[in-house]
């Protein structure tokens, strides 16, 4: 199973990093569907409900975050969180989203000093995660 997790999480942070790229939005369709696939999953090989409730505070984090911040933080970005929270646990999704923050801060100050960039400026976050799960090694298996 831990190949469909792979995969699922792979076509749902590249495609929509893609469209985050392209068109600052992303498919809550692809996101919802591969969301369902990662609970039936879960319900197929038997994990604790409470498991998945841990995975997903990082969704909800970034979904209290994109209405306090008036969608400053997209709620795109939380619906995936909550999807490929279906998919790891807590603390892999504590460490894709960790990764994510460094590296989406790092590039906000390079394009901030060097490309002069106003403090405003709107940057992608899902290709921020895409890497921050492909960095975690061995995809999470």
């Amino acid at each position: 199973m831990s190949e469909i997790k792979i995969v699922m999480i792979i076509l749902l942070l590249g495609f929509n990093s893609v469209l985050d790229i392209k068109r600052r939005q992303i498919s809550l369709v692809l996101t919802a569907v591969i969301g369902l696939v990662g609970i039936v999953v879960r319900i197929w090989e038997r994990q604790p409900w409470g498991e998945l409730g841990l995975s997903l505070i990082p969704g909800v984090v970034f979904l209290l975050l994109a209405y306090v911040t008036e969608e400053s933080i997209g709620y795109g970005d939380a619906w995936v969180l909550l999807s490929v929270g279906c998919y790891l646990s807590f603390k892999e999704m504590l460490t894709m989203c960790m990764s994510a923050l460094c590296l989406a801060g790092v590039t906000a100050l390079f394009l901030y000093i060097f490309l002069h960039k106003k403090k405003n400026y709107e940057m992608p976050f899902i290709p921020f995660l895409f890497i921050g799960y492909l960095s975690m090694g061995e995809f999470c298996a």
